[in-house]
């Protein structure tokens, strides 16, 4: 009996059997695979021809490049909401302290030192989603256009667009708890209380920690 491979990355699911259609599978287990794209007319297909009728369905594809770049934005994501939960729960778990000013401004030292080694966020360009057709058996992908006398083919590295979408649906999810952290080691680190007013925002500062510390317990972060 011939192994299928089923793929859900993609709205639409793709099975892969060679058996279908006597061609070897595509795409990887990881949702990529390499097709041949057209320099001048932008035409897409794979060198591989089906050797059967297995059907065709559409399909959304993006450059591999671009979802790399992806998978990047969300590991420096991932390092800098680390770097500022841990001071976040050193502010959380502060203890109260007979010199609130000296309290202060040591744990203000300490948020600006993590603020100035958290990585630069890079950009975040969108990328550009190709629709295909693809093989119901082997992932066969084919996008004609019209040819305009200069066709060159290039290999292209491509990931199915709902493999990319989860990515990104991850990085957003990453980028608001960063955002939510950030507000407060900010607020640490660069306001300065007036003078008698370092226990009341001392108090505050843990207070806004605990509760993002709670908020971080109950659900995914």
């Amino acid at each position: 009996m011939a192994t299928v491979e089923r793929v859900s990355h993609s709205p639409i699911e793709v099975l892969q059997s060679p058996a279908r259609c006597g061609a070897p599978p595509v795409w990887s287990a990881g949702g990529r695979a390499t097709v041949l794209s057209c320099i001048g007319c932008g035409r897409i297909d794979t060198a591989q021809q089906c050797a059967g009728t297995c059907g065709e369905h559409p399909l959304e594809i993006v450059a591999a490049a671009d979802h790399d770049g992806a998978r990047a934005r969300l590991g420096v994501a991932r390092t800098r909401t680390a770097a500022l939960r841990a001071m976040t729960g050193r502010l959380a778990a502060h203890s109260e302290a007979d010199d609130c000013e000296s309290a202060y401004r040591a744990l203000q030292a300490e948020a600006r030192a993590v603020l100035r080694a958290l990585p630069a966020v890079g950009d975040d360009p969108s990328a550009e989603r190709l629709a295909v057709w693809s093989c119901g058996g082997c992932g066969r992908v084919e996008a004609d256009a019209p040819c305009v006398g200069i066709c060159t083919d290039e290999q292209l590295e491509v990931v199915r667009a709902g493999v990319h979408d989860d990515v990104c649906a991850e990085l957003a999810r990453v980028g608001g708890k960063e955002n939510e952290l950030l507000t407060l080691v900010r607020r640490l680190a660069f306001v300065t209380p007036r003078p008698g007013g370092w226990e009341a925002s001392l108090r505050a500062l843990r207070g806004a920690a605990g509760r993002v510390c709670v908020s971080r317990r109950r659900g995914p972060g």
